[in-house]
Protein backbone atom coordinates (compact mmCIF):
# COMPACT_ATOMS: atom_id res chain seq x y z
CA UNK A 1 0.00 0.00 0.00
CA UNK A 2 1.47 3.27 -0.47
CA UNK A 3 1.77 5.80 1.55
CA UNK A 4 1.05 9.72 0.26
CA UNK A 5 1.41 13.21 2.26
CA UNK A 6 -1.58 15.46 1.86
CA UNK A 7 -0.81 19.24 2.02
CA UNK A 8 -3.44 21.69 2.37
CA UNK A 9 -4.64 24.39 4.44
CA UNK A 10 -8.14 23.52 4.16
CA UNK A 11 -9.62 20.73 6.25
CA UNK A 12 -12.62 20.10 4.08
CA UNK A 13 -10.17 19.49 1.37
CA UNK A 14 -7.71 17.32 2.53
CA UNK A 15 -10.58 15.27 4.70
CA UNK A 16 -12.57 14.61 0.76
CA UNK A 17 -9.23 14.21 -0.71
CA UNK A 18 -8.08 11.45 1.98
CA UNK A 19 -11.14 9.52 1.71
CA UNK A 20 -11.24 9.36 -1.81
CA UNK A 21 -7.52 7.78 -1.99
CA UNK A 22 -8.28 5.60 0.77
CA UNK A 23 -11.02 4.12 -1.07
CA UNK A 24 -8.60 3.24 -3.84
CA UNK A 25 -5.74 1.41 -1.56
CA UNK A 26 -3.85 4.60 -0.50
CA UNK A 27 -2.64 5.61 3.08
CA UNK A 28 -2.98 8.86 3.79
CA UNK A 29 -1.02 11.60 6.06
CA UNK A 30 -2.13 15.24 6.07
CA UNK A 31 -0.44 18.38 6.88
CA UNK A 32 -1.92 21.88 7.25
CA UNK A 33 1.04 23.42 5.78
CA UNK A 34 4.49 23.29 4.02
CA UNK A 35 6.01 23.66 7.39
CA UNK A 36 4.07 20.51 9.25
CA UNK A 37 4.68 18.85 6.06
CA UNK A 38 8.38 19.51 6.27
CA UNK A 39 8.91 18.03 9.40
CA UNK A 40 6.45 14.94 8.66
CA UNK A 41 8.57 13.89 5.45
CA UNK A 42 11.98 13.91 7.65
CA UNK A 43 9.30 12.21 10.31
CA UNK A 44 8.15 9.75 8.37
CA UNK A 45 8.75 8.06 4.67
CA UNK A 46 5.81 8.60 1.81
CA UNK A 47 5.81 7.55 -1.67
CA UNK A 48 4.13 10.95 -2.94
CA UNK A 49 2.94 14.30 -1.50
CA UNK A 50 -0.36 16.06 -2.77
CA UNK A 51 0.26 19.51 -1.96
CA UNK A 52 -1.97 22.73 -2.56
CA UNK A 53 0.33 25.90 -4.08
CA UNK A 54 -1.49 28.75 -1.78
CA UNK A 55 -1.15 28.10 1.81
CA UNK A 56 -0.11 30.09 4.88
CA UNK A 57 3.28 30.18 6.56
CA UNK A 58 5.12 27.36 3.47
CA UNK A 59 3.41 27.08 0.66
CA UNK A 60 3.25 24.63 -1.49
CA UNK A 61 6.15 26.12 -3.86
CA UNK A 62 8.59 26.54 -0.91
CA UNK A 63 7.59 23.14 0.34
CA UNK A 64 8.50 21.48 -3.80
CA UNK A 65 11.79 23.90 -2.72
CA UNK A 66 12.42 22.85 0.23
CA UNK A 67 11.99 19.51 -1.17
CA UNK A 68 15.12 20.24 -3.93
CA UNK A 69 16.93 21.00 -1.44
CA UNK A 70 17.29 18.15 0.98
CA UNK A 71 18.62 15.11 -0.26
CA UNK A 72 17.02 12.42 1.19
CA UNK A 73 13.38 14.15 -0.46
CA UNK A 74 15.02 15.24 -3.26
CA UNK A 75 13.95 12.68 -6.37
CA UNK A 76 10.31 12.06 -3.73
CA UNK A 77 6.98 12.43 -6.37
CA UNK A 78 4.97 15.61 -5.65
CA UNK A 79 1.61 16.14 -7.35
CA UNK A 80 0.56 19.98 -7.13
CA UNK A 81 -3.00 21.26 -6.69
CA UNK A 82 -3.84 24.83 -7.32
CA UNK A 83 -6.72 27.11 -7.83
CA UNK A 84 -3.89 30.02 -9.13
CA UNK A 85 -2.71 29.25 -12.37
CA UNK A 86 0.50 32.04 -11.55
CA UNK A 87 1.77 29.11 -9.41
CA UNK A 88 3.11 27.40 -12.08
CA UNK A 89 6.62 29.73 -12.78
CA UNK A 90 9.63 28.62 -14.26
CA UNK A 91 11.68 27.16 -11.38
CA UNK A 92 8.54 25.08 -10.84
CA UNK A 93 8.63 23.80 -14.11
CA UNK A 94 12.07 22.50 -14.15
CA UNK A 95 12.00 20.84 -10.70
CA UNK A 96 12.63 17.00 -10.46
CA UNK A 97 9.96 16.44 -7.95
CA UNK A 98 7.09 17.35 -9.62
CA UNK A 99 5.08 15.01 -11.62
CA UNK A 100 1.96 17.26 -12.31
CA UNK A 101 -0.05 20.22 -11.92
CA UNK A 102 -3.84 20.07 -11.34
CA UNK A 103 -5.90 23.09 -10.97
CA UNK A 104 -8.85 23.35 -8.60
CA UNK A 105 -11.70 21.87 -9.41
CA UNK A 106 -9.87 19.14 -10.51
CA UNK A 107 -11.15 16.42 -12.03
CA UNK A 108 -10.71 13.13 -9.61
CA UNK A 109 -9.92 10.17 -12.81
CA UNK A 110 -7.47 12.95 -13.90
CA UNK A 111 -5.78 13.25 -10.58
CA UNK A 112 -5.83 9.43 -9.20
CA UNK A 113 -4.44 8.57 -13.19
CA UNK A 114 -1.49 11.36 -11.97
CA UNK A 115 -1.09 9.61 -8.39
CA UNK A 116 -1.02 6.42 -9.83
CA UNK A 117 1.60 7.19 -12.27
CA UNK A 118 3.94 9.46 -10.00
CA UNK A 119 3.66 6.42 -7.36
CA UNK A 120 5.09 4.40 -9.34
CA UNK A 121 7.94 6.03 -11.58
CA UNK A 122 11.12 7.21 -10.19
CA UNK A 123 10.97 10.53 -12.75
CA UNK A 124 8.95 11.21 -15.72
CA UNK A 125 8.73 14.44 -17.82
CA UNK A 126 5.74 17.45 -16.24
CA UNK A 127 2.66 16.39 -17.37
CA UNK A 128 0.35 19.42 -16.77
CA UNK A 129 -3.31 18.20 -16.26
CA UNK A 130 -5.89 20.87 -15.96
Amino acid sequence: MKRLLIVDDEQDHRLVLQDMLQSHDYMCDEANDGIMAAEKLLRYSYDLVVTDCNMPRMDGLQLIDYMSDHPSLRTLPVILVTGVMPCLSARVRGNTNLRAVHTKPYDIKRLLASIAKASHEAACEIPLAG
